[in-house]
């Protein structure tokens, strides 16, 4: 069985986010463990082809790091032994190689935009930022990843990411409960509790349940739900209370799920019905008022939702159709299931034909847009989203870099820094250990150090610590140095504090040389080819924008740079 026909990858993103996978191309910058092993985790999962782009030979060095070469594979180039290796774990997938320096190939845009994702490994901020330009106008996905000695960085560049299906962990069911649609409506009001004896009471929906007593509460408030803290206990409690009257056994009251369960989801008869902030965003977006033929088939069919929004929908989105487990008779429970789904088919069937409505407008073909394409779009329409993620140009660039945020981010650090010293003065251990080097642990300053590094080697053509061996402590400190006042320099540009880079960080990037560990490339690898699956189905929302790992403590951080 291939890793492509995994039941459970296949539960994760479905089959056309399988789809997505086998219909891409990746294109892979440097061959190196980091690049290998974010590689390898696409491959595993059946992205459609690889093409591993470096210009290295394999040396001692690539066997003592790279578990994708061999001893026999001394002397031959780094591009094509890795590349064989990692197809060899997938045989639904294919590969290619090009014997080419790293920039060589950046320069090369007829190349970069026959792929579907670039991922760019171990790229100094220089070449990273040739690659983000090339890659922005072709609109091709970017992926950054790096392993410096105990640090690893994740970086994404994707200008505007559009997200079909963001999956939320905690997503509350659209069950419309306090504005009900007509079919709905109907099955609360042919369900009389007052008249029903307990076994039929135990076994009505509490969507219905719910459903009649926010009408009755309603009556009694002038048309208002629940909406104080005050108010809402008190609805809970009419339900408890008609609970233990109508089930007056105790003993057998632990076997009633029905009611309990309308209980705990009371709160869905309290909230009023809105449309979600990012949806919004969606709906109002430039480019969902101003369509061309060129437009991605995402904001056609996000213009059909607004019109359907502003329209047959009466400013709510095309209902879902789909209905959680609950305690129910198997015929209430289809009866309720059958309401909600016919009315999600004709809410479908609305949008599908605005969809095709602005095709034909567009003089694109009514079919350029699959009927089923539209159907997954309604289903999912409360989680759709339009991720816009800053550059990587405008992050290193003064003016438009992130300064406030990080700076925020800093000062956070140093104040639980600051209690956890208190803590350890007052004797308390576990506060002590809480705050213990928030600050010169903070992923943040290994990763501006890194950076610092990548200025270091414009100016010297090599790394700190490139090239010294780490008995020449007189170099060593030497570099250490110069790293520092190059570290305190870029945070000044940047209105950051001078002292987030310390003398000990210099020390350690120094240390590291730029050397690549392979355990760090391994957790990098991982991460990143989760980011890149998201990017290639369009599922989950992927991070915005940078993950750092502090392999030194074992923690990582996220940072919109």
């Amino acid at each position: 069985v291939m890793a492509t026909d995994n039941k459970y990858q296949l539960r994760l993103w479905g089959p056309h986010g399988q789809a997505a996978l086998n219909g891409s191309h990746v294109l892979l910058l440097n061959a190196g463990p980091t690049g290998a092993e974010t590689v390898k985790n696409l491959v595993l999962p059946g992205v459609g082809h690889i093409c591993v782009a470096d210009d290295a030979i394999v040396s001692e060095r690539d066997l003592a790091n790279n578990f994708f070469v061999a001893p026999d594979s001394l002397g031959k180039p780094r591009a094509q032994v890795v590349q064989e290796y990692l197809v060899e774990m997938n045989d639904d997938v294919s590969g290619s190689y090009l014997v080419r320096a790293v920039d060589d190939v950046i320069g090369d845009a007829d190349t970069i935009r026959k792929h579907t994702l670039v991922i760019g490994s171990q790229l100094r901020v220089q070449q990273a930022l040739r690659l983000e330009a090339v890659c922005s106008a072709h609109n091709i996905p970017l992926i950054l990843v790096r392993s410096f000695g105990l640090i690893g960085s994740v970086r994404l560049c994707v200008g505007e990411h559009l997200i079909t299906e963001s999956k939320p962990d905690s997503a509350v069911p659209d069950l419309r409960i306090s504005c009900p649609f007509p079919a709905l409506q109907a099955l609360a009001d042919a369900s009389d509790l007052g008249v029903m004896d307990e076994s039929q009471r135990r076994h009505v929906p509490y969507v219905l349940i719910l459903m009649q007593h926010l009408r009755a509460w309603r009556e009694g408030h002038d048309g208002a739900a629940p909406s104080t803290l005050d108010a809402k206990e008190e609805f809970k409690a009419r339900l408890r209370k008609e609970f233990e009257t109508c089930f007056p056994d105790a003993a057998r009251r632990d076997e009633v799920m029905n009611y309990p369960e309308a209980i705990d989801n009371a709160y869905q008869a309290f909230v009023p019905y809105e449309i979600p902030y990012e949806v919004e965003e969606v709906l109002e977006s430039d480019k969902v008022r101003s369509l061309t033929p060129e437009s991605d088939d995402f904001w056609v069919m996000a213009r059909a939702l607004a019109d359907f929004v502003a329209g047959p929908g009466e400013g709510k989105l095309p209902l879902g159709g789909s209905v959680p487990d609950m305690a129910a008779s198997t015929d209430s429970y289809i009866a309720l299931q059958h309401a909600y789904q016919t009315k999600a088919e004709e809410d479908y069937e609305h949008v599908l034909r605005l969809v095709r409505e602005h095709l034909a407008a567009l003089g694109r073909p009514a079919e350029s847009i699959a009927a089923e394409r539209v159907r997954s779009f309604c289903r999912n329409c409360t989680t759709i989203q339009a991720l816009h993620v800053r550059s990587l140009a405008f992050e290193t660039d003064p003016p438009t870099a992130n300064s406030e945020e990080l700076a925020g981010e800093v000062e956070m650090a140093r104040e639980e820094q600051r209690e956890g010293d208190e803590a350890a003065e007052a004797g308390d251990v576990a506060g002590a250990m809480a705050g213990a080097q928030k600050l010169s642990m903070m992923p943040l300053a290994w990763h501006l150090a890194v950076r610092a590094a990548d200025r270091f080697h414009q100016t010297h053509g090599r790394l700190p610590g490139e090239g010294i061996a780490h008995t020449d402590e007189a170099k060593q400190a030497e570099d250490a140095r110069a790293l520092l006042g190059v570290a305190t320099d870029m945070l000044k540009a940047l209105s950051l504090p001078t002292d987030l880079v310390t003398e000990d960080h210099a020390k350690e990037i120094t240390r590291f040389a730029g050397c690549e560990l392979h355990n760090i490339a391994s957790i990098v690898g991982g991460i990143a080819a989760q980011e890149a699956v998201k990017v290639i189905t369009h599922q989950y929302v992927p991070i915005n924008n940078t993950v750092v790992f502090n392999g030194i403590n074992g923690f990582g951080g996220t940072y919109e740079m």
